[in-house]
């Protein structure tokens, strides 16, 4: 199930290249922990965040976040997944609303859906994209191309938009959504059981995953 996702993770790098350059590398090799970062006049911050234990655990994970600066507010660029050669486990994406620019995502019925607990809900928008279970090929393709195609429309959207003074109510909701993601103890339990020391982790995610 993973090539489907590898692939992705191609895609969204060449489309955070295209539009910032190059990406500033930050890897953990040892611990099969794999990080690019991008910036330009209208990205904050984009992050792809890969662990690669297939060799290991048989397991392949990527996250990757959007966050607009405040002169050019957008939603919140999001896509996770956590998957098995056989399996995907969680498959999550979303365009989540910041009162800016919001772009509504297409409603996709799901065969699995994933239940959202409270502080998820609080961040996500509705139409939010939240699998779980996934065992056919063409299922994960699917997701995998409405993540591609979310991130060039964030990007166009973007790239259209003229710069006004710093939002405030932006900036709050881009800080409530990284304050409500750290809630989640299910990202940091799957690492910790890959091998990754508990002090790394509240490093990375507060300071590099989550930082506003």
């Amino acid at each position: 199930m993973w090539n489907n996702f590898i692939e992705l993770q191609r895609e969204l790098t060449r489309i955070f290249t295209y539009y910032c350059e190059n990406p500033t590398p930050d890897h953990n090799e040892e611990l099969g922990h794999y990080n690019f970062y991008w910036k330009n006049k209208r990205l904050e911050l984009g992050h792809i965040s890969v662990v690669d234990k297939r060799d290991s655990h048989g397991i392949w994970m990527m996250h990757c976040n959007a966050y607009a600066r405040a002169h050019y507010p957008m939603p919140i660029y999001g896509f996770d997944v956590v998957c098995s050669k056989k399996k995907v486990t969680g498959c999550f994406h979303d365009l989540s609303p910041t009162g800016y620019n919001d772009m509504i995502m297409p409603r996709k019925e799901v065969k699995r859906e994933r239940t959202l607990p409270e502080w998820a809900v609080e961040i996500f928008s509705e139409n939010m994209l939240a699998a779980g279970n996934v065992t056919e090929e063409d299922e994960c393709l699917e997701y995998a191309m409405m993540g591609m195609d979310s991130l060039e429309a964030w990007f166009l959207r973007s790239e259209a938009l003229k710069p006004i003074v710093p939002a405030v109510k932006y900036i709050g909701r881009r800080s409530k959504y990284c304050q409500n993601q750290l809630m989640n103890p299910h990202s940091f339990k799957v690492m910790e059981n890959l091998g990754f020391p508990s002090d790394y982790l509240t490093e990375f995610k507060t300071s590099k995953q989550f930082p506003f």
